[in-house]
């Protein structure tokens, strides 16, 4: 019997009829093209009306037997047309009549072709094609950090934006784990994230994430995580974007901090100025019992003794109670003052006799002078306050140690002058620098600190127009430059 099989070589659709239209072969390309398009199922033995019997293109199956016969009739061997079924579908055959010993004539369908349909498709495609290349080109110009990631938050696609904010090239951050990038990343929370999301049917989510850059310097980013889904409303794919919001983040800090401030400044004020009331009797007191006291001799009243010790207690907390209220009053003095030319290789020296009566024996203090002079509008007592309160707490960070060394150096860099405190103390961690200007942060004990010095420091640092930097290491010891801008107009006329 005839075989077909070379219809499998022509690339398209093509079938066999024999005279009574039952069908004697299909290539694979028919019986897919008949099924993609109309559901239909090309099977041999089956006439050709057959198939369409119960669907949807009956007609399609009379149409195309009356079109053979119409143009056997005419005598034509071998002719190409095209059925119109609607407006959007239209079929077009090339047929050729043949002739076998054992079959007898037999017909070869090829071509079948759905015209305007296709033209459906390339249209699409093509309209696909382009807002795929609009995205693209939106993708990676927005200015915005934009990803494609996968639900277990790697990424594999990423933009130029995202590629500014983290620092790393496209190999780099795409190779990178979510832990590596994102150093609170907890997958199974991220995990959880998602499948909530999905389960709500949200379309996104916002959180803020603490970034790490290729540096190693922490962003604070905002992450909108969204949902794509499919045409079953399957979830596929996430679209992540970032935008860096550190800067925003610390205004808003600084905007706290300084409302914070000011409030502190008010009630501080008020404080101090009861407490001075409240504690004047007790010093007066304790200072006029003392006086009493020392009119006896302790050797023959020795009941006296233990009375005196407890009034010196009284006596020292009282002055260090003092000591307190002026620096709340020096807190809260926010308004006019004035600044005066002053020379830091002058006051350096009257500071320091003043310290060394506080100085523990094991400690030494090594003193370093550039040679020169160095003018800055300031204040003597401010600066006075400024090195005992950076020095004394030196002094504690070594209480443990067998020896140590306070390091203290003036000179000029890039025009600033520099008047720098080191030591090597305890040192401090990471996460308690940032809060030593805090007010009422310490980590001594109630005996050695208040919490309220190095906001004290700051303030009168800052109204001399000068900055502070802290370098530490736990284990290693500390560094504070406080950093004036040298006035050259006193310079000059000297």
């Amino acid at each position: 019997m005839l075989k077909f099989d070379f219809l499998e070589l022509l690339g398209q659709p093509a079938l066999v009829l024999d005279s009574s239209f039952k069908i004697l072969y299909a290539n694979e390309y028919a019986r897919n093209r008949f099924d993609k398009m109309a559901s239909l199922t090309l099977k041999e033995g089956l006439t050709f009306t057959s198939i369409f019997e119960n669907s949807d293109y009956k007609l399609i199956g009379t149409w195309l037997i009356d079109l053979i016969r119409d143009h056997d009739k005419d005598g034509n061997i071998q002719f190409t047309d095209r059925i119109d079924v609607s407006e959007k579908l239209s079929i077009q055959l090339s047929f050729k009549k043949n002739f076998d010993d054992e079959i007898g004539v037999y017909w070869v369908i090829a071509g079948i072709n759905v015209a305007k349909q296709i033209k459906e498709d390339q249209k699409l495609q093509l309209r696909y094609k382009e807002q795929l290349d609009v995205f693209k080109i939106l993708f990676d110009m927005a200015p915005i950090g934009l990803g494609i990631r996968d639900f277990e938050g790697g990424f594999y696609k990423v933009n130029q934006g995202l590629l500014e904010i983290t620092g790393y090239n496209r190999e780099e951050l795409i190779s990178l784990s979510p832990e590596e990038l994102f150093p609170d990343f907890k997958s199974s929370r991220e995990s959880s994230l998602i499948h909530e999301l999905i389960a709500k049917d949200s379309k996104s989510f916002r959180q803020e994430k603490r970034l790490k850059k290729s540096n190693g310097a922490i962003r604070i980013v905002s992450e909108t995580i969204n949902i794509i889904k499919d045409e079953k409303s399957n979830p596929f794919l996430v679209i992540v974007s970032y935008l860096d919001i550190t800067e925003e983040r610390d205004l808003q800090q600084k905007l706290l901090e300084s409302r914070k401030m000011e409030e502190l400044g008010k009630l501080s004020g008020g404080i101090a100025h009861d407490f001075n009331n409240m504690l004047l009797p007790v010093t007066l007191c304790s200072d006029i019992a003392l006086q009493e006291i020392a009119k006896y001799n302790l050797a023959e009243k020795p009941e006296l003794k233990p009375i005196k010790n407890y009034l010196e207690k009284i006596s020292v907390s009282a002055q260090r109670a003092k000591t307190l209220i002026q620096k709340l009053f020096q807190y809260s003095q926010s308004g006019v003052y004035e600044l005066f030319p002053i020379y830091l290789e002058q006051e350096i020296p009257k500071a320091m006799d003043i310290i060394n009566l506080q100085k523990p024996s094991h400690i030494n203090i090594v003193i370093k002078l550039e040679k020169g002079r160095f003018p800055i509008l300031g204040e003597s007592v401010w600066i006075e306050q400024v090195l005992e309160n950076l020095i004394v707490n030196s002094f504690h960070s070594m209480k443990f140690k067998v020896t140590g060394n306070v390091f203290l150096r003036l000179f000029e860099e890039f025009g600033d002058v520099i008047m720098e405190v080191e030591d090597e103390g305890m040192g401090i961690e990471d996460e308690e620098l940032n809060k030593i200007f805090q007010p009422f942060f310490t980590k001594k004990s109630s005996e050695e600190g208040t919490g309220i010095g190095m906001i004290v420091i700051q303030t009168m640092v800052h109204k001399m127009n000068g900055k502070i930097r802290v370098y530490s290491k736990p284990g290693k010891g500390t560094v504070f430059q406080i950093i004036f801008p040298k006035w050259n107009k006193i310079h000059k006329n000297s």
